[in-house]
């Protein structure tokens, strides 16, 4: 059984929320959505491709997703829950929001751990950034946010993302990979690094045209940004054929470079390292950073039902449950699920 305690998040689509689970005591994240705003936002195929590539992937540093469901209203993903906060809000807390060299170091080395695995699969997750990448109750990076992931064979067109940390392939619509994960963490490396963006402009197009340009400010040593830090955003902030991890060794490449020289791949991936900076008990899921300032509220219990064809297009989420939020505790187990009514067709 689960219970709700408290919301986490809202954005555009619904809520997040905090909850427990009675038979092991472990506290999970809600994913609550919309179908009407999904639906009137025209997001039904870039969710339901969410869901599809989180069933995909079971990684120590990508965020797990437990089970999905819906009702007539809504749209439900239990995850399991990063209780640190964002790796965002880490850097903004620190010292001219950069971090130690042995953070950024091991931080990359998760997310790099994690490409392999994604990568593997053919699957880019196309907005990497701090705000993505959250800490769990350990201290280790979990990637989050699937919302723009997908399987790509090739090469894909669509320009996605955030500008910030777009890649030059992205925005001059040449067709892309995984190079644009890439491209993003070397983004957000930096980032860590330096404490601000590699590329920035006061408007979209300039911003657009450093970034194709690859004009970005190299910092000295002096400001804490290493030789070997400099060269490898150097080795990503290149053209893709000869970009670090899109060569032929493909993202496995990255891990050989001198950045990683002393890291132990198989004790990270075992998560036997010890982190440099674990949550305390009082910024364990901190709701005064991590939620709005709207007042806290239960997920509503009805709302705009779409008509048979638009919810017909949500057949593929996951199993149907009527009213789940009833008492606010209930049991996300498919066997107590009713299965997708065969007016819910299941897409293909």
């Amino acid at each position: 059984m689960l219970k709700i305690d408290d919301e986490l998040y809202l954005y555009s689509f619904g809520q997040v929320y905090l909850v427990n689970r009675d038979n092991d005591e472990v506290p999970c994240a809600l994913k609550v959505m919309s179908k009407a705003e999904i639906h009137k936002k025209n997001q039904t195929l870039f969710i339901l491709g969410e869901k599809s590539v989180m069933s995909e992937l079971n990684h120590p540093f990508i965020l797990n997703m437990i089970t999905a469901f819906q009702n007539d209203f809504s749209l439900f993903l239990l995850l399991h829950l990063c209780e640190g906060g964002e790796l965002y809000q880490l850097m903004q807390n620190s010292p001219q929001h950069k971090l130690p060299f042995r953070s950024t170091q091991l931080y990359c080395a998760c997310i790099v751990e994690a490409f392999c695995y994604m990568h593997e699969k053919k699957i880019i997750h196309r907005d990497i950034k701090a705000e993505n990448i959250m800490l769990d109750h350990h201290g280790f990076p979990i990637l989050i946010d699937f919302g723009f992931a997908k399987r790509v064979e090739s090469k894909t067109y669509t320009v996605c993302g955030t500008p910030f940390y777009m890649a030059p392939e992205t925005i001059l619509s040449k067709g892309y990979d995984k190079s644009v994960d890439i491209w993003a963490l070397g983004v957000v490396y930096y980032e860590m690094c330096v404490g601000y963006e590699p590329f920035y402009a006061e408007d979209e197009m300039s911003l657009y045209r450093e970034i194709c340009e690859l004009r970005y400010h190299v910092p000295s040593p002096l400001d804490g940004f290493s030789d070997v830090s400099r060269r490898f955003v150097k080795e990503i902030f290149t053209k893709v054929n000869k970009r670090l991890g899109c060569l032929v060794e493909g993202s496995k490449g990255l891990k050989s470079h001198e950045l990683f020289s002393d890291i132990n791949w198989e004790s990270l991936r075992s998560r036997k390292v010890d982190m440099p900076w674990k949550p305390t008990q009082d910024k364990l899921v901190n709701l005064n950073e991590m939620t709005s300032a709207k007042s806290l509220s239960r997920p509503r219990r009805d709302g705009e039902r779409l008509g048979d064809e638009a919810n017909r297009s949500f057949g593929s989420f996951g199993f149907y449950v009527n009213n789940p939020l009833q008492h606010e505790v209930f049991d996300p187990s498919p066997s107590n699920f009713e299965p997708v009514s065969k007016s819910c067709c299941v897409l293909s």
